[in-house]
């Protein structure tokens, strides 16, 4: 058996004269299959290396960092900074935690209502909205979000950061679930207006579950855009979270990853806060790609039926 493998090539002749060529060449199955594996596990190498280096430097003797040539596998293992800076980190996770968590309801409430709207009663100008706000930069909101809760009251307050996270959240979940809801046929709804539903109950027990996949993959995107804010947490938090109820302190695990920056810190405790750094990274990164990979399947199927509609 062959496959076809397809190579496009553009000629240039005289003048501005362009010329598409396309070849075709007939190679074995097993050739095929071979450069489909060997390129994928280039660029999985390539992706996941990084990550790997990140968790070597976290977990290995710091005596190794510097060793010439480097070394790729951990040979002697040392977990105290890790453990460290895990204990320290655990007051900016949670409130991260806390956080992504009600943004990620708090868009999901918001931007399927919003998408049926923009599909089933053709208000385009809120897709065109939201798109507009979401491509806008963070920093065009900041100092009006500190301006409200300065006066609210509210900063260094979790309350502020679960109301602030959904702005960055709600546009791009309404474009995906209106897709999703584009690509819906109508006549599930007028079945159940013809059984006399409303179009509130029929969104709720018709429309919502036919577009799980979509709901969860809009769940997973807005948590981890919610996890790894930045900017805003910066200009709205003060302090760690003290362990309260109601909880004062609103400080993310991603300021908590700056404070072991070494550029910051000069050369010499610079050198000594590379494990700490990678600690963080590694603590950063967890919560998302668990999540990630228990909700891959969702994810893929979510992402393939937007992407279609």
């Amino acid at each position: 058996m062959f496959s076809i493998l397809l190579i496009r090539v553009t000629t240039r002749g005289g003048g501005n004269f362009r010329r598409r060529v396309s070849l075709f060449f007939r190679v074995p199955d097993f050739v095929f299959k071979a450069l489909v594996y060997v390129v994928s596990f280039v660029t999985l190498v390539f992706l996941l290396f990084p990550v790997y280096w990140m968790a070597l430097i976290a977990t290995r003797a710091q005596s190794l960092d510097f060793v010439n040539p480097p070394l790729l596998l951990p040979l002697k293992l040392d977990l105290s900074p890790f453990v460290q800076t895990a204990q320290q980190a655990a007051p900016y996770v949670v409130t991260s935690l806390a956080v992504s968590l009600v943004a990620m309801a708090i868009t999901v409430l918001l931007a399927s209502p919003a998408a049926y709207s923009v599909s089933r009663f053709n208000t385009k100008w809120l897709l065109n909205l939201s798109i507009y706000l979401y491509a806008l930069p963070s920093a065009s909101f900041v100092f009006g979000l500190y301006f409200i809760f300065y006066k609210l009251n509210a900063l260094n307050t979790w309350l502020a950061l679960m109301i602030s996270a959904p702005i960055f959240t709600v546009p791009f979940s309404t474009w995906i679930l209106s897709n999703f809801l584009s690509s819906l046929p109508r006549h599930y709804e007028e079945a159940a207006s013809v059984d006399g539903y409303s179009p509130f109950r029929s969104f709720y027990e018709i429309v919502l579950p036919l577009i799980r996949p979509g709901l969860l993959a809009t769940m997973l995107i807005s948590f981890i855009v919610s996890w790894h804010l930045l900017l805003v947490p910066l200009v709205l938090s003060q302090t760690p979270y003290e362990f309260n109820f109601p909880p004062t302190g609103s400080l993310t695990v991603t300021i908590f990853a700056t404070y072991f920056d070494p550029n910051s810190l000069g050369s010499s405790v610079g050198y000594n806060v590379w494990p700490q750094l990678a600690s963080a990274g590694v603590i950063l990164s967890l919560p998302v790609i668990a999540l990630a990979l228990y909700t891959q399947e969702y994810l893929l199927k979510g992402l393939n039926f937007a992407t279609k509609g």
